[in-house]
C-alpha cells in the first residue's frame, strides 16, 4: 500500500498540485528492512526504483539505515503528516500504536490505515488528536476505497447516527453469491476466492467475520459516539452455511448476507456480526460479487447507503490520498 501511494505522488503530482493547490513530499518512509530520512524531498520514482532493484528502503544511496525502526523514524523524521500503514495487530495495536501516540505527541497529523490501533484504542487517539489540536484520520482502514467514514463524519455532519448496517468484507460476499448463483458449497466458493485472490491463504480472519467486526468496531465508536471493545462485538461467520440455505432465501426473495450491525438499545451501543437474512427490497440485498456496502440510518437526513469501491493496492491508497487531501482542506478552514 505505501508504494502504491508513493507512485500515486510520482504519476499523479502535478494533477494533485494543480486541482487542490497541494504538493505531498515524502521526507522519511521506513519498512521491514529500516528507514531513510532525508532534510529534502525523496523523489518519490527514485524510492520506487530501490524498492524495485533492491527490495528494501534501507539500500536507498547514502541515506538509507539497516534496521532502523519505525518508532525511530517516527521520533527523529521531520514532517507535518504521519502516514501509517504497518501490519495490522488487533491484539495490542502495535507497532501502529505507538507510532501513531508518538507522531501526535510530536505535533504530527496522522492518517492510518492500521485497524489496530484503532480497534485497541480509538476513543483514547481521538482524545489525544484533540487535545492537541491534530488530526486524525481513518477512512482506509474502514474499507478502504468505501468511503465509510468521510459519508458518516462529512454527508451526515449535523446529523446523530442511530444505526449502521454494513456489508464490510468482499471476501465473504463472493463466497455467498457464488452459492447463491452455483449452488458450490462454501468450500468449494472458498477454493475459488482464493484462486481468485479474492481471499487469503488463511481465510479465517474474513470467513469467521472478524475483519467485518473490527471495520465495525470502528464504525461505532468514531461515528455513533462509542468506546466499544472487540469483546464487546457479538460474531458469527459463515463457514456453517449450506448452499440450501442461501439458494432458499433466494427463491424467497430475500438474501443472506454477512452484516455487521450497530445501533442503539436504550441508551447502550451494541453491535453484531451474523449471517443475516434481508428482505429483498433491503438496499444491501442486491450487493454482489466482492462488492462492499453501508447503510446509515440518521435522525435528521434519514437512510443514506453506499455501495462500490474498488479493491487492489491503488484504489487502497488512493483512500489514504483521499484523507491526505481532506485534512489539508481542514487544516486551511482551521
Amino acid at each position: 500500500m505505501g508504494q502504491a501511494l508513493v507512485s500515486i505522488f510520482r504519476d499523479h503530482g502535478d494533477r494533485l498540485a494543480r486541482d487542490y493547490g497541494v504538493r505531498f513530499e515524502i521526507t522519511a518512509v521506513a519498512d521491514i528492512t529500516g528507514g531513510v530520512i532525508s532534510s529534502m524531498p525523496l523523489p518519490p520514482a527514485s524510492l520506487l526504483d530501490v524498492m524495485k532493484s533492491t527490495g528494501g528502503i534501507c539500500h536507498y544511496p547514502e541515506l538509507g539505515v539497516a534496521g532502523m525502526s519505525g518508532l525511530e523514524l517516527v521520533q527523529r523524521a521531520h514532517a507535518d503528516i504521519l502516514v501509517e500503514a504497518s501490519p495490522t495487530n488487533v491484539v495490542d495495536g502495535e507497532p501502529g500504536l505507538t507510532h501513531i501516540r508518538t507522531a501526535l505527541q510530536r505535533g504530527m497529523h496522522v492518517v492510518t490505515a492500521n485497524k489496530g490501533p484503532l480497534v485497541v484504542a480509538f476513543p483514547e487517539l481521538r482524545e489525544l488528536a484533540r487535545s492537541l489540536g491534530l488530526k486524525l484520520m481513518y477512512g482506509p482502514a474502514a474499507a478502504a476505497a468505501l468511503p465509510t467514514v468521510s459519508v458518516g463524519n462529512y454527508e451526515l455532519a449535523g446529523s446523530q447516527v442511530t444505526r449502521i448496517e454494513g456489508i464490510l468484507n468482499g471476501t465473504t460476499n463472493f463466497i455467498l453469491t457464488q452459492m447463491r448463483d452455483r449452488g458450490v458449497t462454501y468450500s468449494e466458493a472458498l477454493k475459488e476466492a482464493q484462486a481468485l485472490g479474492i481471499a487469503e491463504t488463511n481465510p479465517k480472519l474474513d470467513v469467521e467475520g472478524y475483519d467485518t467486526a473490527n471495520k465495525l468496531l470502528i464504525l461505532a465508536n468514531s461515528l455513533m459516539g462509542g468506546s466499544l471493545r472487540l469483546p464487546d462485538v457479538e460474531r458469527e461467520g459463515i463457514t456453517s452455511l449450506t448452499p440450501d440455505e442461501v439458494q432458499g432465501a433466494h427463491r424467497d426473495g430475500k438474501a443472506i448476507k454477512l452484516v455487521g450491525t450497530a445501533e442503539y438499545e436504550g441508551e447502550t451501543l451494541r453491535a453484531r456480526v451474523r449471517p443475516t437474512l434481508l428482505d429483498g427490497r433491503h438496499p444491501l440485498a442486491a450487493i454482489d460479487g466482492s462488492e462492499k456496502g453501508v447503510t446509515f440510518h440518521s435522525d435528521l437526513l434519514g437512510t443514506v447507503t453506499i455501495t462500490g469501491g474498488a479493491s487492489g493496492r491503488i484504489p487502497a491508497a488512493a483512500s489514504i490520498l483521499r484523507d491526505l487531501i481532506n485534512l489539508v482542506r481542514e487544516a486551511r478552514l482551521a
